[in-house]
C-alpha cells in the first residue's frame, strides 16, 4: 500500500485556536478565550506561553480585567497568582 498524496482543493485542517496567537486580534479577546479553554483559570505565565506575548504584558492584561471585575486573584499556598473567571466556566 502506497500512500497518495492529497489531492486537488485539499487544505490541512485548521487550528482553531490559531486566533490565540495572532497579535492582529484583541488582546482581551485573546485572554478571555483562553481563559474559557482552560476552565476559567490562568497564571501570567500560562497565559504568556500560550498566547506568545512577554509574562509582563500578560500581567497587565489579567490585572486589567481583574480590576475591571470581570476576574478574582487567588494565591495559591506556593505564592502564584491565579486570575479566575467564574463567568467562563462552563
Amino acid at each position: 500500500y502506497k500512500r497518495q498524496p492529497p489531492g486537488p482543493g485539499y487544505a490541512p485542517p485548521q487550528d482553531p485556536n490559531a486566533d490565540l496567537r495572532d497579535p492582529t486580534v484583541d488582546l482581551e479577546l485573546r485572554v478571555l478565550k483562553l481563559a474559557r479553554l482552560r476552565g476559567g483559570k490562568l497564571t501570567a505565565a500560562s497565559a504568556a506561553a500560550e498566547l506568545a506575548i512577554p509574562v509582563s504584558e500578560a500581567d497587565e492584561k489579567l490585572t486589567e480585567i481583574a480590576k475591571a471585575g470581570h476576574a478574582n486573584v487567588d494565591i495559591t499556598e506556593e505564592g502564584a497568582v491565579v486570575y479566575d473567571f467564574p463567568a467562563l466556566r462552563v
